[in-house]
């Protein structure tokens, strides 16, 4: 099970170990952690709480990182703290390979328009041919203002006063960084006050196959219903790559309890 981190430290921990008591009185036995997706593989810092329960006489293992945050320049000159993790995927690995859009323009070539510029982008590539979903939502004319005023990674706390918002979430009408994975995925990434949803450089929010790129989706997997529909299936799921992580590792601790077993 998946929900918000807040969880498992709500009203000092009693929601989280009611969830626990449950599971475990109907024979599980259960573990349950905080786990940031951006740490497996998914270009996003989504952090979730995890409750996994499994009816082996064991207790489930929390799938180990494979990724980590970059070093900082100093590090990196000194070449200390080195790692066998790899480097969490950045939104450029991620999308860069998209084609260009404006504003309320859907790609309709279909065709990628290069090869994959990052084997994150190979990955999610498989044996698609073709891009889908990959359409523009229009803007407002104060939306479209707000977007032309800001530069990557701002938002609307460097808005000019005549277009800022009274009120606003933090990161609203931010733009990605190229450099750096993206915020949270939400089922609002189509609303650009709702969050860091701003393409890095083009002046509009990204499209649903940025957001699932973003997630973790294959190019493969395509999205219908309407547009917010198809957001909220994306920002109310567990990015893929994440899953397959906790499955994986379900699956070597079950594997290493037959084989002691025998």
């Amino acid at each position: 099970m998946e929900n918000v981190p807040e969880i498992l430290k709500a009203y000092g921990g009693v929601v989280r170990n009611d969830i626990h008591k449950e599971l475990e009185f109907i024979g599980y036995k259960v573990t349950s952690a905080s786990l940031n997706a951006a740490h497996y593989g998914v270009p996003q810092t989504r952090s979730r709480a995890f409750f996994i329960a499994s009816l082996d006489n064991k207790v489930p293992s929390i799938p180990e990182p494979t990724h980590e945050d970059l070093k900082n320049d100093f590090q990196q000159q000194l070449g200390i703290f080195e790692s066998s993790l790899i480097p969490i995927i950045n939104v450029r690995d991620a999308i860069g390979d998209l084609p260009v859009l404006e504003a309320g323009q859907e790609y309709v070539n279909k065709y990628y328009p290069s090869p994959a510029q990052s084997d994150y982008q190979l990955l999610l590539r498989k044996e698609s041919k073709q891009i889908t979903n990959h359409v523009a939502r229009a803007l407002s004319p104060i939306q479209m203002a707000r977007a032309n005023a800001l530069q990557e990674g701002e938002d609307a706390r460097n808005l000019p006063p005549q277009l800022a918002p009274k009120k606003h979430y933090s990161g609203a009408y931010g733009r990605l960084f190229w450099d750096k994975p993206a915020r949270t995925i939400t089922k609002w990434v189509f609303h650009p006050g709702s969050g860091r949803f701003f393409h890095p450089t083009q002046n509009r929010t990204i499209t649903i196959r940025e957001a699932a790129r973003l997630h973790s989706y294959p190019d493969t997997f395509q999205f219908l219903g309407s547009y917010t529909n198809m957001a909220a299936q994306i920002g109310e799921s567990v990015p893929p790559i994440l899953a397959k992580a906790i499955a994986v590792s379900l699956l070597k601790q079950n594997y290493l309890h037959q084989k002691t077993v025998a």
